[in-house]
């Protein structure tokens, strides 16, 4: 069963991707405008798990070709995963995958606040000729306040 995307998937989308540069966190390939809807928001642990669906260490950039592959080879995956956020973040998120979270509707407002100050942050700082991979703030700080130490 496909799971709808709503306002949250879409700015949090965004804002992987801008975080990114957007460039395949696996093969760096970049995509310039007109072209940025090849750039996938990949989810380590599906968008099912509610805690994690808007973290930012769930997620990553990828490129058709590279989140097709990876998606369809579990274990290479899991591997890249470990290397991409390290064996102490890898396991904290699995366990956080296993904890069943639902956000309010209030919390979801405050989450999509969260997410979109953070696009507008990162966006800005682009604007000012900052180029590379930026890091995720405050996106991960409210998400793990509501939904428990992810």
């Amino acid at each position: 069963m496909k799971i709808k995307r709503d306002k949250l998937d879409a700015v949090f989308s965004n804002l992987l991707r801008e975080a990114g540069e957007w460039t395949c966190a696996v093969c760096g390939k970049y995509f310039p405008e007109g072209r940025r809807q090849a750039l996938h928001c990949s989810h380590f642990y599906s968008r099912r798990h509610r805690g994690l669906r808007w973290h930012p260490k769930n997620a990553a950039a990828m490129c058709f070709g590279c989140h097709d592959y990876l998606g369809g080879n579990p274990v290479e995956f899991a591997r890249w995963v470990e290397k991409h956020l390290g064996k102490t973040a890898s396991e904290k998120l699995r366990r956080a995958s296993k904890q069943i979270v639902k956000f309010t509707k209030p919390e979801r407002e405050e989450i999509h606040a969260f997410l979109k100050d953070e696009l507008s942050r990162i966006t800005c700082l682009r604007d000012t000729g900052r180029i590379g991979r930026i890091e995720i703030q405050t996106a991960a700080i409210i998400i793990e306040r509501l939904a428990g130490d992810a």
